[in-house]
């Protein structure tokens, strides 16, 4: 992913608290900009999904619908200069 440029990470899932969760882990550790679709995953047990939401994925990276996210995406693709001046930023709330 880095030979392309890659620097960030959207992730989505079935298991939050364990694979959703330690990818999110994995990901930070090497780096990247985490962005995790809260709509978009699930786990069988709610406490733990709620558990990894609330307390471990603001530890890691942001939080955003899957909404915000493919609007960011488009927002992007139709201004690629400001794609490239946002270079190493994540698209979700500016942050770097």
């Amino acid at each position: 992913m880095r030979q392309r440029g890659a620097t960030q990470v959207v992730l989505t899932g079935v298991a939050t608290s364990i694979g959703v969760e330690s990818t999110a882990r994995s990901a930070y550790d090497l780096g990247y900009n985490v962005v995790l679709a809260i709509d978009a995953m699930t786990d069988r047990d709610a406490d733990a999904h709620r558990h990894s939401i609330e307390k471990i994925f603001p530890r890691l990276g942001e939080t955003a619908t899957t909404d915000e996210v493919l609007g960011l995406l488009k927002q992007v693709k139709r201004d690629p200069k400001g794609a490239e001046t946002g270079a190493g930023r994540s698209p979700v709330r500016g942050r770097p």
